[in-house]
């Protein structure tokens, strides 16, 4: 044998470098994860009838708790645990809990595991006889799950079999040296069997092992995360497995990347949140990933010396693992096109004030003028035509400026017109329209950019998500709070302020007010005081949308009575 040899020995199980170990530690992970998932619906539809006074459930999903790197025969293999929220438990003191009665049995290996998992998987894996995987891992009678949960199981368990059968394994190059097949202790039953499952014949075994491993290509490792920093045609990879050890560094084109992630075994990935960032993340969800986005803020801090494409995939993966990490929620393509509408909205009415600020100037100079506001322009568009002392090429200008000013009108009426159906057809909106200073554009932003609102611990997590909330830079004890922190929408922020403002303004002139807003008035000027109307309103906002309530406001007397 020359002596730069590639040839490789495979590794035992403890040391998970070669892959058939890799595919067993897969496998398993997969198993227990489809059945914790299946455990956890089971208990929430048996809990379906417990609801909480407004009638929506009590119990609710709740993600996952972090992954805990059970010990099994195999090796470690890391687990996420289900989480479901009591949204009720405040209120009797009694807490509604779900404990796993299947992730319990895999804390500790023993000599019933180390037996049990060469068949469990070797058989489950290879040959696609997941009925008895089942019965050896969950019991004879599958306590806790129903025989439709254990027949949908069972139909997902074969599905990944059928997937992994297909995996694209060119990455890497391997020489197989086989004798009369390979054994791995898997003595559940008298006589031993290889580990493709079937009895010890060296020409079967042998022949259609390596058929299948010439139609798959060589294994590669098992990946557990992926961090992926996009562009519009360059895409850089970073991925690790679940020892934290760097396992893909990639740089993909367009197509290349879409390729590569419809034949990756589902996995989690991690993107930042930007322009496509929603488009990606529901082409990857298609391929069977899970994608979480992270604000490019939250990102930064990871990021290590140097600043590029491969340093910012890297920082993606890192972010991503933080349990108190904050993500995106990935939004459906009509959210998209909605919040599109109130996107050509605001530049439509930004190009509309540019152009009458320059009608203004330019006839300002022949002496023209007219009063604030856009009611006025169209008069004032009126008298240059009717003035025949001014030039006949400033008429002209003025003119052609007039239609273009008539065009822009036309167009934002007809958006308008598109909004105020979405605002008709949306229950929640023409409730949130009732709140003083929000209004019917106000209602329609908090739909849009408002992700769930079950998302946020209290009000005013929400107001501080907007931005309406003073900066926190205190040490030592001594609060320092400056000014608004002006996170989140900036659109959707001052459509609160400006309604807040218009609130004290009506106030101001003798309308009618909470004896709340009266006080501050008396303490803080008037932009204070809708910089903090702004946040009680949007406090009130996230409560409406979380319960479903109608918003009633009291009178100044009637509060002022139940206050006595």
């Amino acid at each position: 044998m020359m002596s730069n040899s590639t040839v490789v020995s495979l590794r035992q199980p403890d040391e998970i470098d070669d892959p058939l170990t890799t595919v067993l530690r897969s496998g398993a992970r997969r198993l227990l994860a489809q059945a914790i998932e299946a455990e956890a619906d089971a208990f929430l539809a048996a809990m379906k009838g417990v609801q909480l006074p407004d009638g929506r459930d009590r119990l609710v999903r709740h993600g996952h708790g972090p992954e805990r790197r059970v010990q099994t025969g195999i090796g470690p293999v890391a687990v996420q645990r289900v989480r479901l929220r009591d949204r009720g438990a405040g209120g009797d003191g009694e807490r509604i809990r779900f404990t796993s009665a299947i992730l319990p049995r895999w804390s500790r290996r023993t000599r019933s595991l180390d037996a049990l998992l060469p068949i469990l998987y070797l058989r489950g894996v290879s040959m696609g006889d997941f009925q008895e995987a089942l019965g050896a891992l969950l019991g004879k009678d599958a306590p806790n799950l129903s025989p439709s949960v254990i027949a949908r199981l069972r139909g997902e368990w074969e599905a990944d079999y059928a997937h992994w059968q297909r995996r694209d394994l060119s990455a890497r190059r391997y020489v197989y040296i086989w004798a009369d097949g390979v054994y791995l202790q898997a003595r559940m039953e008298p006589q031993a069997e290889c580990w493709c499952g079937r009895p010890p014949t060296a020409s079967m075994c042998q022949n259609e092992v390596v058929a299948d491993l010439r139609q798959r290509g060589p294994s590669v490792g098992q990946i557990s995360r992926i961090g992926m920093d996009t562009s519009k045609h360059v895409f850089q990879l970073h991925g690790v497995d679940a020892a934290e050890a760097p396992v893909l560094r990639k740089k993909l084109r367009r197509k290349e990347m879409v390729a590569f992630f419809e034949k990756l075994a589902p996995t989690v990935i991690a993107i930042e949140a930007c322009g496509a960032s929603h488009h990606w993340a529901r082409l990857l969800q298609s391929f069977g990933h899970t994608v979480k986005l992270i604000p490019p803020q939250l990102v930064k801090p990871y990021v290590k010396r140097g600043k590029n494409d491969a340093a910012d995939a890297e920082a993606l993966c890192e972010a991503m693992s933080r349990p108190t990490m904050r993500f995106v929620p990935v939004k459906t393509a009509e959210q998209q096109a909605a919040l599109m509408l109130v996107g050509v909205r605001d530049r439509l009415i930004r190009n509309r004030t540019q152009l009458a600020n320059a009608i203004r100037g330019y006839v300002a100079e022949f002496g023209l003028t007219a009063a604030r506001g856009m009611a006025h322009l169209v008069p004032l568009l009126e008298r240059i035509q009717a003035d025949k002392s001014l030039p006949a090429l400033a008429r002209d200008l003025c003119a052609t400026q007039a239609n273009e000013y008539a065009q822009l009108q036309a167009q934002i009426d007809e958006v308008d017109a598109k909004l105020t159906d979405w605002h008709r057809a949306d229950e929640c909106s023409r409730r949130l329209a009732k709140i003083p200073g929000v209004g019917q554009i106000g209602a329609v932003l908090l739909r849009m950019k408002t992700p769930d609102p079950d998302q946020f611990r209290s009000g005013r997590q929400f107001a501080a998500w907007i931005g309406l909330t003073p900066k926190d830079h205190s040490t030592a004890g001594k609060v320092r709070l400056g000014v608004i922190t002006r996170a989140g929408d900036e659109r959707l922020r001052s459509v609160l302020v400006v309604g807040a403002t218009a609130v004290i303004q009506q106030v101001r002139r003798g309308g009618r007010a909470s004896p709340w807003l009266v006080e501050l008035l008396k303490r803080k000027s008037p932009k204070l005081a809708a910089v903090a109307l702004a946040n009680k309103t949007a406090r009130i906002a996230w409560k409406m949308m979380l319960t479903g309530e109608t918003y009633t406001m009291k009178s100044a007397a009637a509060a002022l009575a139940g206050a006595a």
